[in-house]
């Protein structure tokens, strides 16, 4: 098993001109290029194995992070002629649970859930290292497009935050003009 993800760890580090990590390596391999974090780990058949590379997080506004949703799910539909990975949303049926929280939450409007964390996913197939480097590619490919929709980082943009209290305080006997065209 531990054999499934070494030629295209190797693969990959070696395209980046690293040294491949020593010791044996499990059914995951946990890593951070630029601002991306990425699991690689064995497919369910033990064979193939995936890389899924986090996005970012949706906007806790419930009306932004649905245009967010819109925009990432049309960026896909322009990636799927040439890009191999794709987005992915948390398993609302029960894998994830958290996840589906938060998408039901985004459903319901609800901003009481956390963000909801969106990944982008390819298949490395079996026997195939080069595979794992395209891969890369592609999801850091998505990264880079996603970027303009959602933030990298670990921690989701946060809803424009309100004043605390009004500009000029109502006692302070300040007198305002309202002009009317």
């Amino acid at each position: 098993m531990t054999r499934g993800l070494t030629p295209s760890v190797h693969a990959i580090w070696q395209a980046m001109g690293l040294v491949p990590p020593p010791g044996p390596l499990g059914a995951r391999h946990d890593f951070t290029i630029e601002d991306t974090d990425l699991i690689l780990r064995l497919a369910p058949d033990g064979q193939a194995a995936t890389l899924e590379g986090t996005l970012g997080a949706l906007t806790p506004d419930p009306h932004e992070a649905t245009a967010q949703l819109r925009k990432l799910l049309r960026l896909g539909l322009g990636l799927a002629g040439f890009n191999r990975a794709a987005l992915v949303l948390p398993d609302v049926n029960g894998a994830d649970a958290a996840g589906a929280a938060a998408l039901m939450a985004l459903a319901d409007r609800r901003p009481d859930q956390p963000p909801l964390r969106v990944t982008a996913q390819a298949r490395i197939a079996p026997g195939d290292p080069r595979a794992a480097v395209a891969a890369l590619e592609d999801i850091l490919q998505w990264r880079s497009f996603a970027r303009d929709v959602i933030p990298a980082s670990a921690e989701p943009a946060t809803a424009a935050a309100h004043p605390a209290s009004p500009a000029t305080p109502p006692d302070s006997g300040a007198d305002f003009v309202i002009f009317q065209p």
